[in-house]
C-alpha cells in the first residue's frame, strides 16, 4: 500500500513539476517581450524628457543664439521617435513627441526670416567688398605688399573671414534646422543657402547674375510674406 501511494505521489509530483516548468517557460517568453517593450518605453521617455529640458531650460529667446540648441533638440526628438521603430514595436503613438514636434515647428518662421535676412546681409557685404576693390587705394593696406594683386588677396581673405562670421556660419546652421520642413518655400531657402558661396562668387564677376540674384531674393521675400501672412 505504501509502495502504491509512493508511486502515485511521485507521478503527481512529476506532473506538477512538468506543469510548472512549462508555465515558467511561457512566462519567461512573455516577460522577454514585456521587457523589450518596457525598455523601449523607458528610453523613449528619457529622450522626450531630454528634448523638453532643452526647450524649457536652454533657450535664450534669441533665435540665432539658440539655433544649435534647436538642432540638438530636433536630433533628440528624432532619436526618441526612432526607439519604437528600432525595437520593432508597431502601433505606438506618442502625444509627447507630437507636442514637442509642434513646438519645434513654431521656430520655422524665425528660421525662414533669419535666413533671408542673412542672405541679404551677405549680398550687401559682397557688394561693399566689390566697391572697395574698385576704389582700392594705391597705398598699401596694412600687412600687404605694394603690389595691387597682393592687396586684393589680403582684402579678399579679410572679406571671406568677415562673411563667414557675419552670415555663412549661421546660414549653414539654419539650413540644418530647416531640413524636413514642408512647403516649397523652405526648399527654395535651403537651396539658396547651399549655393550661397557660389552665388556670391558669381555676383562679384557677373553683373547680369548679380541683378538676377537680387530679383531671386526679392521673390523669396514675397513668397515668405505670403506664406506667413495671418
Amino acid at each position: 500500500m505504501r509502495l502504491f501511494f509512493s508511486a502515485s505521489l511521485n507521478s503527481l509530483l512529476f506532473v506538477l513539476l512538468t506543469t510548472l516548468i512549462v508555465g515558467c517557460s511561457e512566462t519567461n517568453e512573455l516577460s522577454e517581450s514585456e521587457r523589450r517593450y518596457n525598455a523601449a518605453v523607458t528610453l523613449h521617455a528619457e529622450r522626450i524628457e531630454e528634448t523638453r529640458a532643452l526647450l524649457d531650460e536652454k533657450l535664450t529667446g534669441q533665435f540665432l543664439s539658440d539655433i544649435n540648441t534647436l538642432i540638438y533638440a530636433k536630433e533628440k526628438l528624432d532619436s526618441a521617435k526612432s526607439v519604437f521603430i528600432d525595437a520593432k514595436i508597431v502601433g505606438i503613438t506618442s502625444p509627447d513627441a507630437q507636442a514637442l514636434e509642434l513646438r519645434l515647428k513654431q521656430f520655422e518662421k524665425q528660421a525662414a526670416k533669419s535666413s533671408l535676412s542673412l542672405l541679404r546681409a551677405a549680398l550687401e557685404k559682397t557688394l561693399n567688398f566689390q566697391n572697395s576693390v574698385h576704389d582700392m587705394p594705391l597705398a598699401p593696406v596694412s600687412g600687404a605688399s605694394l603690389g595691387s594683386n597682393s592687396m586684393i588677396e589680403y582684402m579678399g581673405k579679410k572679406f571671406n573671414t568677415s562673411l563667414d562670421d557675419c552670415c555663412l556660419k549661421d546660414l549653414k546652421n539654419i539650413e540644418v534646422f530647416m531640413r524636413g520642413a514642408e512647403d516649397e518655400l523652405f526648399y527654395a531657402l535651403r537651396k539658396r543657402i547651399l549655393n550661397v558661396e557660389n552665388d556670391l562668387t558669381r555676383v562679384l564677376s557677373d553683373d547680369d547674375f548679380q541683378s538676377d540674384y537680387k530679383k531671386r531674393l526679392t521673390l523669396l521675400e514675397n513668397d515668405m510674406d505670403a506664406y506667413f501672412q495671418p
